[in-house]
């Protein structure tokens, strides 16, 4: 996959992600889900590429907000 087309699907997910958090209702949340089943669907590869990196990257900027913390107190 081409790397446009890869920061296209990051930017689906993300987008797909807010929406999810900022869900209020079931349905909401379902419509979400299916958006995000058929982003899967069409390329499984890709898609867990992205959601791995985006995980990863996640939980760098995490790790580095808690040290950052520790040092300040």
């Amino acid at each position: 996959m081409k790397r446009l087309e890869m920061n296209e699907l990051r930017a689906k997910i993300k987008s797909l992600a807010k929406r999810n958090r900022l869900a209020t209702t079931d349905e909401e949340r379902a419509a979400v889900a299916a958006e995000m089943n058929t982003l899967r669907s069409e390329n499984e590869q890709a898609f867990t590429e992205v959601l791995e990196a985006l995980i990863k990257t996640t939980a760098d900027d995490v790790q580095e907000l808690h040290c950052r913390n520790i040092k300040n107190n």
